[in-house]
């Protein structure tokens, strides 16, 4: 099993850490990428979504605004505009998409308890601002800062 506070403690000091999660909560989440993918990988960012994840599979959405509604963790599905007040940043996990006409959907794995995935249009994804990060290059072997003992 992959033990993140391990990851976490290994790669990242205090101050990239403070950085991270009490001045922009969030934003800068495509910086862990560079320190957990194998060397010399190629990010690509804000493509068009449902081809790259096509040709890529899962996104980091990185740098997304997230407004009073979002918090509501009864709701589940949000589209157009956000509402209420902004309260900070938010990193999630672009895991499907759907197309209603030309309408376009996005599936967000999220990491709260009790929203643990979250449908937004692609209206509700731009007024957020979110930044969508694919991984070009293939990763083919678990990164050593992941490695576990095993039992040989």
């Amino acid at each position: 099993m992959i033990d993140l506070l391990d990851i976490i403690k290994n790669n990242f000091t205090a101050k990239e850490l403070k950085k991270h999660i009490f001045d922009n909560g969030g934003e800068s989440s495509h910086i862990f990428l560079d320190k957990i993918l194998e060397p010399h990988s190629i990010i690509i960012a804000n493509l068009h979504i449902p081809k790259a994840f096509e040709l890529y599979g899962v996104g980091l959405v990185s740098s997304f605004k997230v407004y009073r509604d979002f918090k509501d963790q009864s709701v589940h599905t949000h589209y157009g505009k956000p509402h209420g007040k902004f309260v900070g940043y938010h990193s999630m996990a672009l895991v499907g998409y759907r197309r209603e006409g030309k309408k376009k959907f996005f599936l967000l794995q999220n990491w709260w308890k009790d929203k643990q995935f979250v449908e937004v249009d692609d209206d509700y994804l731009e007024n957020c601002g979110a930044v969508i990060y694919f991984i070009k290059t293939p990763q083919n072997r678990i990164p050593k800062s992941f490695a576990r003992h095993s039992g040989h």
